[in-house]
């Protein structure tokens, strides 16, 4: 699964095993096959991901960011 970081001043594209953020609704963690929906992911909360290497990074958004889901790829658009 592939996952998108676009911010205003760069784009990142990660391979990726799941995703995990909190959203004002609850937790989720995405994997690949997930059913596509759109998020809103609260600000100063952790957004974990899984590298296919098996490696975790956290991003901590200053902002609410929103993450667009397909089955194949998420993109997370952060605005910092």
């Amino acid at each position: 699964m592939k996952l998108h970081i676009l911010a205003p001043d760069k784009k990142i594209t990660h391979e990726i095993v799941w995703i995990e953020a909190e959203t004002p609704t609850g937790n989720y963690v995405i994997q690949p096959g997930h059913v596509a929906t759109t998020l809103i992911v609260l600000e100063h909360h952790p957004i974990t991901f899984c590298l296919k290497n098996g490696k975790q990074e956290v991003i901590y958004p200053s902002h609410k960011s929103i993450m667009q889901v397909t089955p194949l790829e998420t993109s997370l658009l952060l605005s910092e």
